[in-house]
């Protein structure tokens, strides 16, 4: 069992039961309890469970994927768990070593202090509490470009204070304070590297193979109701993102709708900048270990390198699919 100040406990008979869960994250197995984390959970009431079930994660797996572009080298410090008006004062040291590989790195790795909220609504994200000051050995850091009253909206999101430029050898200070009341936020310090898109690339959920997307496709066409019989659904094969037609045809597993499609380096640049994951037509949030190529509509558009102008295109409920060219409208 892991607190969220990242130490092992015995368990505790308030939180007996289902009231442990463990982290969602992939190939993550730690386990918290819940009312630990949700401040909006009663640990006795075993009802107050359902609305989060199956939507832990744990601080590990959150700040790894609140920013999936970085990935971490070391810990140095946390996760530490700070409330609204208790300053907290510590020092880390950083070594040598720690300082010789940002210089190798030129530019690729940075000192991040990373800041999480601990029940936020939006699980995977960086966030910033109200009223915050940071200082760090004796710099004031600005780490929020918002008004330091004002929320971060549902579909905002953070980053962390890179610390590279005011890092020195040896003992550093950090002191943090903040005025929001009733909430509890997280800070690690972590030295992370920066991946290439390729890198990132390899942390997305595997494609279905060819015979599985064309099953999944099938059960799309159909849709939910056995007794509407649908001859042929049509799909754009353009993406909201570029405007224009997919390179390579990307989706979200856990977003299922027919026309939830998108390019994928449209949606990883998207992600880069905004560091959010959200899928352009159902504006569901999601994370990267959902993103996966869609093989069906790969398979398509390898079909049709030589017909650039198809941007449509029609599937029966056997997943057979034809071309609408933009001409007449028809096949």
């Amino acid at each position: 069992m892991q607190d969220p100040n990242g130490s092992l406990t015995p368990p505790d008979p308030r939180f007996a039961g289902h009231l442990t869960e463990t982290c969602t994250g992939p190939d993550c197995f730690v386990r918290q309890h819940m009312a630990c984390v949700r401040k909006d959970l009663d640990p006795f009431n075993l009802g107050s469970l359902a609305k989060v079930k199956g939507k832990l994660y744990c601080e590990s797996c959150r700040t790894k994927w609140s920013n999936p572009f970085f990935e971490k080298v070391k810990d140095i410090m946390g996760p530490i768990v700070v409330e609204s008006k208790q300053p907290l004062a510590v020092s880390r040291i950083i070594t040598r070593d720690h300082l010789s590989y940002i210089r190798k790195m030129d530019g690729q790795a940075q000192l991040q202090l990373i800041c999480l909220q601990l029940d936020d609504a939006v699980l995977l994200r960086q966030h910033w509490p109200l009223e915050v000051s940071l200082v760090v050995n004796d710099h004031a850091v600005r780490v929020i470009g918002r008004q330091s009253k004002i929320a971060l909206g549902i579909n905002q999101r953070d980053e962390a204070a890179n610390l590279n430029h005011i890092a020195r050898l040896g003992s550093n200070t950090i002191r943090f304070s903040f005025d929001d009341p009733g909430r509890k936020y997280i800070l690690f310090l972590q030295l992370m590297r920066k991946l290439t898109v390729e890198e990132v690339k390899k942390k997305m959920n595997p494609p279905l193979s060819l015979v599985e997307a064309e099953i999944r496709m099938k059960r799309l066409v159909m849709g939910d109701d056995e007794d509407l019989v649908t001859e042929r659904s049509r799909i754009s094969l353009k993406c909201p993102l570029l405007g224009s037609r997919m390179r390579r045809a990307a989706r979200f597993a856990d977003s299922d709708g027919i026309d939830n499609v998108f390019d994928l380096e449209a949606i990883l640049d998207s992600a880069q900048r905004t560091r959010r994951w959200i899928c352009p037509h159902s504006l569901r949030s999601s994370a990267l270990f959902h993103l996966q190529e869609d093989a069906y509509l790969n398979r398509v558009l390898d079909c049709l390198k030589d017909s650039p102008d198809v941007v449509e295109i029609e599937v029966d409920p056997e997943a057979r699919w034809r071309p609408i060219y933009p001409s007449s409208g028809e096949e």
